[in-house]
């Protein structure tokens, strides 16, 4: 999947190394962002999840997961992804 960042509606090359990283951006109240998307149908936590969960801590970005309404994910990761300031919307 391709990196695009997102500020402002503007898309440029992205700033957040990570294969698992969609989107990099900003809100309007200047929180960074990273999003990642999944169309599984079950989303638990692997070390794929868990690198991309601390890079952007480390960068000081709010962490996202995206995916469609048939998407599940496990407690554990649920858990822990919320534990680390991340979000995950549909």
């Amino acid at each position: 999947m391709a990196d695009h960042v997102v500020d402002g509606g503007s898309s440029a090359a992205p700033r957040v190394g990570h294969p698992l990283a969609d989107w990099v951006g900003a809100g309007l109240d200047g929180t960074s962002w990273v999003a990642t998307e999944s169309r599984g149908r079950v989303i638990g936590f692997t070390r794929m999840r868990a690198n991309l969960l601390a890079t952007a801590l480390a960068e000081g970005r709010r962490p996202l997961l995206i995916t469609d309404e048939l998407s599940v994910l496990t407690p554990a990761f649920a858990r822990i992804w919320q534990q680390g300031g991340g979000s995950w919307t549909v």
